[in-house]
């Protein structure tokens, strides 16, 4: 009887560690994007969520300077925490592309909560020290999707290290 106590109480303070210890990493993962985005050299924060299937699954950052990083954590060509760069012409691009689709005025949600299933993209952008966050699930209108192909083909077309 009493090692079934003990056996219990191991088990018990062996759930109750891992769960305090995926809040502190969930917490240091949200501290970690916090800081990222409060950077004053980021220019584009871009993260695709998860869904049911074989969706990418990663967070991408780009700074001025074009330095880039990416954390893949499921379903894309590579895993892990990668670096890599781009030309100044395409962070430029980058720019650009922001400023023609009007992002400054896009609404910051697109989205339907009946829908099941839909990973959502995630933009955070940079301008003179103003920030936006956009979230992209559904909806979304059809300058917002393009830039979404644009920023997903200069991710593929880095090379990561």
């Amino acid at each position: 009887m009493r090692i079934k106590h003990l056996l219990l109480i191991a088990l018990l303070g062996t759930v109750l560690g891992c769960a305090s210890n995926k809040a502190q990493k969930s917490t240091a993962d949200t501290t970690k994007g916090e800081t990222s985005m409060s950077q004053t050299d980021t220019l584009l924060f871009y993260r695709k969520t998860s869904c049911f299937g074989s969706c990418p699954v990663y967070d991408f950052t780009l700074y001025a300077d074009g330095t880039c990083s990416l954390n893949a954590k499921q379903h894309y060509k590579v895993q892990g925490e990668k670096r890599g760069g781009v030309a100044q012409s395409k962070v430029k691009e980058v720019q650009q592309q922001l400023e023609e689709i009007g992002y400054w005025s896009l609404d910051r949600k697109y989205d339907d909560a009946k829908l099941q299933d839909v990973p959502s993209t995630h933009i955070y952008a940079k301008k003179e020290n103003k920030g936006k966050w956009v979230k992209s699930r559904y909806g979304s209108p059809e300058r917002l999707k393009l830039f979404q192909v644009f920023v997903e083909t200069m991710i593929n077309e880095v090379k990561w290290k």
